[in-house]
């Protein structure tokens, strides 16, 4: 057990880590690239994060085996949503809603980690799962 707590906290330092290497890339864009694909992509995140992640790990700790949805984000969906907001307005609010996830993982004893909820098509899948499929998310836009 001690292998799979070790390997836990690891995933709790990727999760951090992830987060700083996307911002990392977003210094690192060149002025050539347009703002508002970029803006598309963070708003993209943000909805997810928003809508999808933090919500299942908050209803995986807080509730036994819930029911869970995993609504399709598409890439655009916050540039309606978010009206006028600018990419800086984007990302801070991105960053404070990873921080308020970061804190909550943080907070979880080991053993947490292994409780589930289940999903319609995924069938039933752990917090640690949510977190590692969160990780990915954000590397396939660091692409």
């Amino acid at each position: 057990m001690e292998e799979l707590y070790a390997y836990r906290r690891k995933l709790l330092e990727r999760y951090v880590a992830v987060g700083g290497e996307l911002a990392a890339r977003l210094g690192q864009i060149t002025a050539e690239e347009p703002t508002s694909s970029l803006s598309r992509v963070v708003a993209h995140l943000l909805e997810v994060e928003e809508r999808v992640f933090l919500p299942v790990m908050q209803r995986i700790l807080h509730e036994e085996e819930p029911l869970l949805h995993y609504p399709q984000v598409p890439l655009d969906a916050r540039e309606e949503l978010r009206g006028e907001a600018t990419l800086s307005e984007l990302l801070e609010a991105y960053a404070l809603l990873r921080e308020k996830a970061v804190r909550l993982l943080e907070q979880q004893p080991a053993e947490n980690w292994g409780r589930g909820g289940r999903h319609p098509v995924f069938g039933l899948r752990t917090l640690q799962w949510w977190v590692e499929r969160d990780i990915r998310h954000i590397a396939e836009h660091l692409k």
